[in-house]
C-alpha cells in the first residue's frame, strides 16, 4: 500500500500545533504487483485533525484504515481515534464513516454501512491503519524529521534537491516494525509492517 498525504498547519504556539491532514491517494498492491488505485475520496473520509506538542508527542482525533482484499473488495473506514484499539469502543458505530473503493474509476464512494468490518464480529479482514507508524516522518519533527540532512557542522533541517523531477524532495527512508491492536470483542491482531517514506514538497 502506499498512501500519499497533505499536511498544513492550521495554527500554532509555544506548546503545540494544530495540523490538517488529507490523504490525497492510495494506491494497493498484492504480493508488490500493483492493483489500482483511488485519488478521489470523500473530505469525511480523508480527512484527519493531528495535534503535535512541544515533545513531539502526537494526539490524532481520527483513525483511517483499510480493510478488504482483491476477492471482496475494499473499505475505507474513519473512526475516532482509539489508541491500541481499531474502530472499538463506546459508539463506534455511531461515529464510523464507510467508503467503498472502486479501483476502475479511481474513486471511494460513501456507504451507509460495512461490509466487510465488524470489530464486535471478525469476518476474516484485518484493518490496516493508514496512519504511519512513526509519527515523526510524517510531521518532520526533531531528530527523525525526514528533512533532516547533515553536514560537517551537524545536523540542520532542508532539503536535497532532485532536479530531473522538477520537485524538492527528501532521502527515502525505510524501517520495518510490529505493532498489534485488538477489537471490541477480543479478537488480537499483530501487523509485521514494512514503510518506504518520502517527504515531497
Amino acid at each position: 500500500m502506499e498512501t500519499t498525504y497533505r499536511h498544513q498547519v492550521r495554527w500554532a504556539n509555544d506548546e503545540y500545533a494544530v495540523l490538517d491532514v488529507s490523504i490525497e491517494k492510495i494506491a494497493l498492491y498484492d504480493n508488490g504487483r500493483y492493483i489500482g488505485m483511488v485519488d478521489r475520496i470523500p473530505e469525511h473520509l480523508s480527512r484527519i485533525e493531528a495535534t503535535v506538542f512541544r515533545n513531539g508527542d502526537i494526539a490524532f482525533d481520527r483513525d483511517v484504515f483499510l480493510v478488504g482484499d482483491r476477492r471482496d473488495g475494499f473499505e475505507l473506514i474513519s473512526t475516532s481515534f482509539q489508541d491500541g484499539y481499531a474502530g472499538s469502543g463506546s459508539g463506534w458505530d455511531q461515529d464510523m464513516a464507510v467508503g467503498r473503493v472502486y479501483l476502475r474509476s479511481q474513486k471511494v464512494v460513501s456507504s451507509r454501512y460495512s461490509r466487510l468490518y465488524n470489530p464486535r464480529s471478525y469476518r476474516g479482514h484485518a484493518p490496516i491503519s493508514l496512519l504511519p507508524e512513526d509519527e515523526g516522518w510524517l510531521w518532520d519533527f526533531g531528530a527523525d524529521a525526514i528533512s533532516a540532512e547533515r553536514d560537517d557542522y551537524g545536523a540542520y533541517y532542508g532539503y536535497s534537491s532532485d532536479r530531473s523531477s522538477g520537485f524538492r524532495s527528501s532521502g527515502l527512508f525505510e524501517a520495518e516494525s510490529t505493532y498489534a491492536y485488538e477489537t471490541e470483542f477480543g479478537a488480537s491482531f499483530s501487523v509485521d509492517r514494512k514503510a518506504s517514506i518520502r517527504r515531497v514538497e
